[in-house]
C-alpha cells in the first residue's frame, strides 16, 4: 500500500487510498445531474439500489429498484424530465433482470417523452436487439443518433 493507509471515504461506502480519511471512492466519483439534496427520494433511492444490485451482483436490489421508481412514476405532480429519468432508469433496470420486453416499453415511454434522451434511445435498442426485433433497435440508434449526433 506504499505506507498509505486505507480508510472510509468521506460518504462511508467505499475504501479510499488517503491517509486521514477524506478521500472520495470509485462510488463517489459518479456526480449526479443534480445536487443530491435536490433529486426526488424514491429516484435516489432506486438509484442507489440499482447501483447496489450491479456491484454485489444480487437480483434483490434490482428488484428493488424496480420498485422504488415503480414508486416514483405513481407520484402525482411530477414534471416530464424526472418521468424521463425514471422511465429511463427502469428500463435499465428491467434490462438487468432480464426483462427485455418491459424495459423495450419504458424506454419507448420515455423517447417518446424526451427523443434527444440519448440513454433512453440506447436502452431501448439493447431491448430491442435481445428480442432480436432488429429493425427496431436499428431505428432506436439512427433515432439516437439523430437526435444527439456528438455522442
Amino acid at each position: 500500500m506504499n505506507g498509505r493507509k486505507r480508510t472510509r471515504c468521506e460518504r462511508g461506502r467505499g475504501v479510499s487510498g488517503v491517509e486521514r480519511g477524506g478521500g472520495w471512492c470509485a462510488a463517489c466519483l459518479v456526480v449526479p445531474a443534480q445536487p443530491l439534496s435536490s433529486l426526488p427520494p424514491f429516484q435516489t433511492q432506486g438509484n442507489d439500489a440499482l447501483k447496489r444490485g450491479l456491484q454485489v451482483k444480487k437480483r434483490f436490489y434490482v428488484a428493488e429498484a424496480v420498485s422504488l421508481y415503480d414508486k416514483g412514476l405513481a407520484e402525482a405532480g411530477i414534471d416530464t424530465a424526472l418521468r424521463v429519468a425514471l422511465l429511463a432508469n427502469r428500463a435499465q433496470a428491467h434490462l438487468t433482470l432480464g426483462n427485455d420486453r418491459r424495459a423495450l416499453v419504458d424506454a419507448g415511454k420515455a423517447a417518446e417523452m424526451d427523443p434527444g434522451h440519448v440513454k433512453a434511445r440506447h436502452r431501448g435498442a439493447r431491448a430491442a436487439a435481445r428480442l432480436r426485433e432488429w429493425d427496431a433497435a436499428e431505428s432506436a440508434l439512427a433515432a439516437g443518433l439523430t437526435a444527439s449526433p456528438g455522442e
